[in-house]
């Protein structure tokens, strides 16, 4: 493997010493770092010497998340069992890494299986790829990684069990679909597309004690799963790339018309609107599907329940569109 296995030497030149995937690593010019399955680091190369701004013998024995902020190691955490359960599509994860002059970074972390020659799983191998200077990159290229940031972080989502993958994309669907009713041009509803998909990331910094809780939560755990979009904010905020629209739907998507929601309290005028669209087409959704304590409800009691809270819960202008275009055939599962 990369630190110790030496490769194959031609028989004719077997005089030549051997060449070590040890020394072709640490000549390579891709920072890498070398981490058990605890995230204790155990090699790292030249480059990343280079990059981070240490010595190999300083860091060696430390932890890798010694050089990310606290959500951003637990982001860490469940991006990698996201590969262990096999999506390859989350083998990319973007997080900004403290060097050692104290300077942060944002880096496109990629990680994969370290196994030793029989086999055995030893850790993990992590190719660090900074992003120097993400203000003059084509649009298309600053979409192009929005796109991977997000479809990357669905997938955690998806391996933590937060989320399942057809909800996450019914409701960025209905939310977008509404937004071209309501005439949205197509790169803000990109963004809404962006923002409800992320819409519950924030729940990975919350406890799995209180997150997967069976029964119901007391008010002081209420109190910090209520935190959870302000947690989005924390960790959607400083991706550079990423157009700052997209945190309003994970900000926003528990506040209410009435004032009863949370993290703000705001009332109907002052929610952004694509969080408004989003919180009518998350509780049509969330209502249609069975629940192990309760079934699903049918189409028309949930028609009842939207109407009954319009003006209180829900706005009534995103009421009558999503109305409106179920009534002409809108596919809503």
């Amino acid at each position: 493997m990369l630190l110790t296995t030496p490769l194959p030497t031609d028989h004719k030149a077997s005089e030549q010493p051997a060449v070590s995937h040890h020394d072709i690593g640490w000549h390579l010019p891709i920072p890498v770092v070398c981490t058990n399955a605890g995230l204790t680091i155990q090699w790292v190369n030249q480059a990343f010497e280079q990059c981070v701004g240490v010595n190999a013998e300083n860091v060696l024995g430390h932890p890798l998340t010694e050089f990310l902020s606290p959500i951003h190691a637990e982001l860490l955490a469940y991006h990698l069992h996201s590969l262990e359960k096999g999506h390859p599509a989350a083998q990319r994860l973007w997080v900004r890494w403290r060097c050692a002059s104290g300077k942060e970074i944002l880096v496109n972390l990629r990680s994969q299986k370290w196994m030793a020659s029989d086999g055995t799983p030893q850790g993990w191998v992590h190719t660090i790829h900074p992003l120097e200077d993400q203000e003059t990159l084509p649009s298309g290229q600053q979409e192009l990684l929005s796109e991977l940031f997000v479809q990357g972080w669905v997938q955690v989502l998806h391996a933590r069990d937060l989320e399942t993958s057809a909800h996450t994309h019914r409701v960025a669907r209905l939310t977008t679909v509404i937004g071209t009713a309501l005439g949205i041009p197509s790169e803000d509803l990109r963004n809404w597309r962006w923002g409800a998909l992320l819409h519950d990331i924030g729940k990975i910094a919350i406890p799995d004690e209180i997150l997967r809780k069976p029964g119901p939560l007391t008010e002081e755990e209420w109190q910090i799963m209520r935190q959870h979009p302000l947690l989005a904010q924390a960790i959607l905020r400083d991706v550079p790339f990423l157009p700052e629209d997209v945190l309003t739907i994970p900000l926003y998507h528990h506040e209410r018309c009435d004032g009863s929601g949370y993290p703000f309290g705001l009332r109907c005028e002052q929610i952004p609107l694509p969080a408004r669209a989003f919180a009518v087409v998350d509780v049509w959704d969330a209502l249609s599907r069975e629940r192990p304590y309760r079934r699903a409800w049918p189409p028309e009691r949930i028609w009842q329940y939207l109407k009954q809270h319009t003006g209180t819960l829900f706005d009534p202008l995103i009421v009558q569109t999503f109305e409106r275009l179920y009534l002409d055939g809108l596919p809503v599962s």
